[in-house]
């Protein structure tokens, strides 16, 4: 379960790099994304 988690956390990082180069998102609101992105894996993980 943790590495298909993983994969679904990833895709969705690159589809938010796709969104900040076609400038459909600013990259202060594509680190904010990734930052949740790591405290989603992390809390996920040490279930």
């Amino acid at each position: 379960m943790a590495e298909s988690l993983h994969l679904a956390l990833e895709s969705y990082r690159t589809d938010l790099e796709t969104k900040v180069q076609r400038q459909k998102l600013s990259v202060h609101s594509y680190r904010t994304y990734c930052k949740r992105i790591n405290e989603d894996k992390t809390d996920k993980l040490s279930v």
